[in-house]
């Protein structure tokens, strides 16, 4: 489903540390989400269990690595400013062992509206 002007922008921030056991299963449920104008992006705080490819090889995801663990603020934080430098009107923070459903971004934009 294309977005259309009108549909605000829903970005997803997946903060990551040493989540290889979690991640995956995370970003395969936002990846399914039936909102179409939904972005997801994965900010790695200088994971060493090879988490980061995880999110690297996923179609539709972005990633951003981070030097240093910046913590949850910190890594938060990146993520979010990046959100919004790209034009997000939502920001939606998603903990790395979450599976949401299908639904979860079209739900939170519709109460919002």
């Amino acid at each position: 489903m294309a977005p259309t002007a009108t549909e605000p922008d829903v970005r997803a921030v997946v903060l990551n540390y040493e989540g290889a056991l979690v991640l995956a299963e995370c970003l395969r449920s936002l990846c399914k989400q039936d909102y179409p104008n939904f972005h997801i992006t994965v900010v790695d705080n200088a994971s060493t269990d090879g988490s980061d490819k995880i999110a690297e090889e996923m179609d539709g995801v972005e990633l951003i690595r981070n030097e240093t663990n910046l913590l949850f603020a910190g890594g938060n934080n990146v993520g979010i400013r990046h959100a919004i430098e790209a034009g997000a009107d939502y920001v939606v923070l998603i903990n790395n062992d979450t599976v949401s459903d299908p639904g979860l971004i079209s739900a939170m934009v519709d109460a919002l509206h």
